[in-house]
C-alpha cells in the first residue's frame, strides 16, 4: 500500500492512529504489525495492556501528513476572515470576506 500515512491524531493521544487515505471499497481490513520485545532475549520486558484506536482517512478533502490536500480540496482562499457574502454573477461566483483586520475582500 503505497502512499498510505500512519500518524498519531495529535501529540498528546499517541495511541489514537489515523491511517489514510484508503479506499474503503478496496480496504474493508487493514493488517497491522506491532512490534513488541522478545522476553525470550531479555528477561526484564513486561506487558501491558495498551489499548489502540485506528481511524481511516477515506479522502474527503483533508490534509496528507505532508501538507499536500486530497483530492477534494479545490478551492483556497488567499485571505483569513469571516465569509459575509456569496452572489452568483453570471458564469462566476463572488465571495465577500471580511478579513481578520477587518478589510473587506472581494
Amino acid at each position: 500500500m503505497k502512499g498510505i500515512y500512519i500518524t498519531p491524531y495529535s501529540p498528546t493521544k499517541e495511541n489514537i492512529l489515523v491511517v489514510g487515505p484508503i479506499s474503503g471499497d478496496k480496504y474493508q481490513e487493514i493488517p497491522f504489525p506491532i512490534l513488541s520485545p522478545d522476553p525470550a532475549k531479555d528477561k526484564n520486558v513486561y506487558f501491558v495492556k495498551y489499548p489502540i484506536y485506528v481511524g481511516a482517512n477515506r479522502g474527503r478533502g483533508q490534509v496528507y501528513p505532508t501538507g499536500e490536500k486530497t483530492n477534494n480540496n479545490l478551492f483556497a482562499s488567499t485571505t483569513a476572515g469571516k465569509i459575509q457574502e456569496i452572489k452568483e454573477n453570471g458564469k462566476n461566483i463572488d465571495i465577500t470576506i471580511l478579513s481578520n483586520s477587518g478589510d473587506i475582500k472581494t
